[in-house]
């Protein structure tokens, strides 16, 4: 059975991270460590944590020494896993019993596997929806080009805490660049132009919604999401708005990753959604490495000929 590494970041957590570990202890799948990285705690998490330490073996402790933020501790995390593939917990939620066996059994050859969550209030009620319907998300797209697009223009439907994602392709895509807001996207974004990503459509998450959740995945978000994707006018500002993903994949002059984004930009420009001025700013920048792409060695003269006309 392969190992799994299940990445935990806590901050003043001490509210709802006995529930949480908990479930993870409690997991039909207990071939796990599980790797926690408090982030210089000023609650009970720091003796919760201890106790549990003393209680199974299996749980691993790291104590910041100054407080990196989410982000950083979360890298950090990532670090001390040793698992084949790394699952995701945040510190607020409570995981089903067959969180990991279900997530296990659907990854296959895929760089990532992801379920969809039901959405819970401060006490586990049911708030009568889920990830699945909140993101307006109905089945991963059959092919690279139609999944990267898919991601590259803001519609992720890759919920972190409700990952397992290999750890050499991990290693591969890190660290996180700065500019990149949250992490999940980063690893679906690259899993999109990779080896793809398997979907559970049964929920093996409550997602615990409350007044100090890190990330706030909100209908209100998701429509706005939504509308700039469905919206000409507002899919110009969403493209822009994912300038430095492509400038960042074209500074790496990496060949499929260059090819997946000229692919998007030829899209938009048949649709006549492209935000002209930038993209030919930026497809000048990198002349080079675009034109050393055997595919797109005419595709300067097709992107200004869908301009003109």
């Amino acid at each position: 059975m392969p190992k799994v590494s299940i990445a935990m970041t806590t901050f003043n957590g001490e509210m709802y991270l006995a529930e949480q570990i908990d479930s993870i202890l409690a997991q039909t799948y207990s071939d796990f460590e599980l790797v926690i990285c408090d982030d210089c705690s000023t609650d009970g998490t720091h003796s919760i944590l201890k106790e549990y330490e003393q209680k199974d073996n299996r749980v691993k402790l790291h104590f910041n020494e100054t407080n990196l933020g989410f982000k950083k501790n979360f890298e950090q995390a990532l670090h001390f896993c040793s698992g084949e593939f790394v699952a995701f917990s945040d510190q607020d939620d409570v995981w089903t019993k067959n969180h990991l066996e279900a997530l296990l059994s659907c990854i296959g050859e895929h760089d990532i596997a992801c379920s969809n969550s039901m959405l819970v209030d401060e006490k586990l009620n049911s708030l009568n929806t889920d990830m699945k319907t909140i993101c307006h998300f109905t089945s991963v797209p059959e092919d690279k080009p139609k999944l990267f697009f898919y991601f590259l223009f803001g519609n992720n439907f890759v919920q972190g805490a409700a990952s397992l994602i290999r750890r050499d392709f991990l290693l591969k895509i890190m660290p996180i660049p700065e500019f990149i807001s949250f992490h999940d996207y980063w690893f679906g974004i690259n899993a999109a132009n990779g080896n793809g990503i398997a979907y559970l459509e049964d929920s093996t998450l409550f997602y615990r919604q409350h007044g100090n959740n890190i990330t706030t995945n909100t209908n209100r978000i998701f429509k706005k999401i939504l509308d700039a994707i469905v919206n000409a006018k507002k899919l110009k500002k969403a493209h822009a708005g994912n300038l430095s993903v492509c400038e960042y994949f074209l500074k790496c002059k990496n060949t499929e990753y260059i090819d997946s984004i000229l692919l998007a930009e030829e899209i938009l420009l048949a649709r006549k959604h492209c935000n002209l001025i930038k993209f030919t700013f930026l497809f000048i920048k990198y002349y080079k490495a675009i034109f050393n792409q055997q595919n797109y060695k005419f595709f300067i003269s097709r992107y200004f000929l869908r301009i003109l006309f």
